[in-house]
């Protein structure tokens, strides 16, 4: 049975109670997932994680925890398993992607400051190929109106000449940013497998 679902502390304790915490065996991925501002480290064990954290573990098909509710929306696409809420904004995992992806509840879209977005280019005036920082590499971003997102791999240390930065009015300035070997990923465009703008409310299933 799909229900509204309501943001908030609430949510947040139940899927913390019902199955936040799982142990998948075998080909598993670790990771802390940061309460404060929904970031994610990949670990090598559990105990790893600060106490401002909570330790996950998926493997190569996804979460694992039964009870994470499915999330849909109005008009029935399939969303993803829901992690977690965090001020006003829906963490989703996508299966199909391997990634996760924050939906505001109050526009159905990516919202462009959370998580901001700072694209770096080898190149002046923002040219060349652009990278992302390596802790972006398992969320799906916006940038105009385009998606993107990174492979999972080792960050490589780049000559970074500029930078562009989101800015309030939806436009994203560029400065220029000097930095002779600074830890960053390319990132390349991405199809979501569902049309955005979400539609309104969001629904689960668990």
């Amino acid at each position: 049975m799909k229900k509204s679902i309501f943001i908030g502390e609430a949510l947040f304790a139940f899927l913390l109670v019902s199955g936040f915490h799982c142990w998948a065996q075998g080909n598993e991925i670790q990771a802390c997932y940061q309460k404060n501002n929904g970031q994610l480290r990949i670990v090598s064990n559990p105990s790893d994680c600060r106490s401002t954290e909570t330790s996950i573990s998926w493997d190569k098909m996804g979460p694992q925890a039964k009870a994470r509710p499915r999330v849909y929306d109005a008009k029935g696409q399939f969303l993803g398993v829901l992690p977690s809420d965090l001020l006003g904004a829906v963490s989703i995992y996508i299966p199909t992607l391997s990634k996760f992806i924050w939906l505001s509840s109050d526009s159905g879209d990516v919202d462009p400051f959370f998580p901001a977005v700072y694209l770096y280019f080898d190149g002046i005036n923002c040219t060349g190929t652009g990278y992302v920082n390596p802790s972006l590499r398992y969320q799906i971003l916006k940038v105009g109106s385009h998606f993107v997102k990174t492979d999972d791999v080792d960050a490589d240390c780049k000559e970074i000449k500029s930078l562009s930065e989101p800015g309030w009015q939806g436009e994203r300035p560029c400065r220029s940013y000097s930095a002779n070997c600074i830890p960053v990923l390319p990132y390349k465009e991405v199809t979501l497998p569902f049309t955005m703008p979400v539609a309104l409310p969001f629904y689960f299933e668990y």
